[in-house]
């Protein structure tokens, strides 16, 4: 695994936890940059349907559109540890030693994350009481969002 600085190399600071506010606003750009996703992916089975709708509930469909959804987190946190909405707004995800993400904590993190939002977001909420500002999905897949400094 590639080791990612766990200091500020401008200050020798350790790296902060990034303040739910930021986290949230990464994820609205993220989906923005998701519907784009989504609809490029969903055109390019158009050709296979003869132009025709996808029928609403077909759970062949809502898989594939899962597996988009994975595979763009999962590059993204793999390549880097950032989606672009993250970039944007200076944060990175990491696992709690400093390293980069594998596919599986990935995987792992984003299962973890549909959890944190199922019961109303209260999964999310939870970093506004966290000593380490943590929200499940952070405590449940060993990882943490930092604030990265400004280049």
């Amino acid at each position: 695994m590639t080791t990612i600085p766990a200091t500020n190399p401008a200050t020798s600071q350790p790296l902060l936890p990034a303040a739910l506010l930021r986290r949230l606003a990464a994820m609205l750009y993220d989906g923005l940059l998701l519907f784009g996703v989504i609809f490029t992916g969903t055109v390019v089975l158009l050709p296979f349907t003869n132009g025709h709708a996808i029928e609403p509930g077909n759970p062949a469909y809502q898989a594939y559109l899962l597996g988009l959804i994975g595979l763009f987190y999962g590059w993204c946190w793999t390549h880097g540890g950032q989606t672009l909405g993250m970039k944007a707004w200076h944060i990175r995800v990491q696992t709690a030693d400093g390293q980069m993400l594998s596919w599986e904590q990935a995987g792992l993190r984003l299962l973890c994350a549909l959890l944190s939002w199922l019961p109303l977001g209260l999964g999310f909420l939870w970093a506004l009481f966290d000593r380490d500002k943590e929200t499940w999905h952070d405590r449940l897949s060993n990882t943490v969002v930092v604030r990265v400094p400004k280049s």
